[in-house]
């Protein structure tokens, strides 16, 4: 999937199947704010449409989500359990990881926290 250049960040890529057979792999953004957080619901919405099971949505990239991209997260999240789609969120971290644990939405996301690798992830 290409970027919308007017947003100053890329939408969600399709990362191919897993290696270990957990389904399809999607990369979020940089940044999930009010100009781009429409663009990426509805391409990620149109991964979850066409899985049969488990995506994983790659946030290692994603250093920035305003209230915007937060309400992304959990529509996104309602609509792959409405269709029985497993969302895991993986690889999430520095500010945006704290955002979400502030608000708690870490409970009720499938997260899969990886351990800080560099300075700015801590």
């Amino acid at each position: 999937m290409t970027g919308d250049p007017g947003t100053g960040s890329t939408p969600p890529r399709s990362g191919g199947s897993e290696p270990d057979g957990t389904g399809i792999t999607v990369r979020l953004p940089h940044e999930i704010e009010l100009v781009n957080a429409p663009i990426v619901e509805d391409q990620l919405r149109a991964v979850i449409e066409s899985s049969n099971g488990v995506l994983v949505v790659d946030g290692s990239d994603l250093r920035f989500l305003d209230d915007r991209g937060i309400a992304m997260l959990v529509s996104s999240q309602r609509f792959a359990d409405e269709r029985a789609v497993r969302l895991v969120w993986r690889s999430l971290s520095g500010p945006a990881l704290s955002l979400i644990e502030q608000t708690k939405l870490d409970l009720s996301l499938d997260m899969e926290v990886v351990a800080a690798t560099t300075p700015e992830d801590l």
